[in-house]
């Protein structure tokens, strides 16, 4: 029963204190550098907003226009 409420106590710790982060593959940064330059290629990934940034998801369907 402990051994049971430690695990998910370490759950619960390790989804609370965890951030998700994601950038563009090495090669689709290669594209843009190549092709649009290093600011585009910034200006893109939005680097500059770390682990606040939106990674989609929601409900929006793309059928309706939103605000």
């Amino acid at each position: 029963m402990a051994m049971n409420s430690i695990r998910q106590l370490l759950f619960f710790v390790f989804f609370y204190f965890t951030t998700v982060s994601s950038d563009f593959s090495p090669s689709f940064n290669k594209f843009l550098i190549d092709n649009y330059g290093k600011g585009i290629n910034d200006l893109l990934a939005r680097r500059d907003i770390g682990p606040h940034g939106s990674y989609g998801g929601g409900t929006h369907d793309g059928s309706a226009r939103t605000r």
